[in-house]
């Protein structure tokens, strides 16, 4: 009666791994996800993940209608300059950026050269949960024109997220910052 019992887990795990996966990829379903079903599994935040990421990893955000150094009061960064137009923010709090959207969502993301040219080439965007980290990059790559990113329409699970974004300029000067994003049912 065991020997069934494996022999049934065993078939099994070969059609969920190989074959539902496959047929799922192959249909087009999970085409324009930044983070498919599967990856938001993993990287879902848990309510004490979403609490602590601050002092984990703290990241910095800018409203694009407000000039960052009247936001920071600080002295400009030395890296590119991060602008996230999309999606809305749902705080003003500098430390602790939250960003908000329904999937599919819109994101339209602007460097902007700060001492140098940006070094479009060098960015890097990923989402993470401790030592859990995915690019997103290759997936967004298509969307970049010029120094901006504008990726409309793009599907991601409902969930919580740490997003992080690095961009360095023609210098070699990096600019680094992660931001909490909260992404509720889909729209369509």
């Amino acid at each position: 009666m065991k020997l069934n019992y494996k022999i049934f887990l065993t078939i099994f795990f070969f059609i969920y791994i190989l074959i539902i996966p496959g047929r799922i990829l192959a249909d087009g379903q999970f085409s324009k996800f930044i983070i498919t079903p599967e990856e938001a599994m993993l990287l879902n935040l848990s309510d004490t993940d979403w609490e602590k990421w601050k002092s984990l990893s703290p990241g910095a955000g800018i409203h694009s209608e407000t000039p960052e150094m009247e936001r920071q009061g600080k002295i400009p960064p030395l890296g590119p300059i991060i602008i996230i137009h999309k999606p809305q923010y749902v705080n003003d709090d500098i430390e602790d950026p939250i960003l908000h959207s329904n999937s599919p969502l819109h994101l339209l993301i602007v460097f902007q050269k700060s001492e140098a040219p940006v070094n479009i080439g060098s960015l890097d965007i990923w989402a993470e949960k401790g030592i859990i980290k995915k690019t997103l990059t290759d997936r967004l790559a298509s969307y970049i024109s010029g120094d901006t990113l504008n990726a409309e329409s793009v599907k991601c699970p409902p969930g919580r997220f740490l997003i992080g974004i690095s961009i360095s300029d023609a210098d070699g000067r990096e600019t680094r910052k992660k931001y909490r994003l909260v992404i509720t049912n889909d729209t369509k």
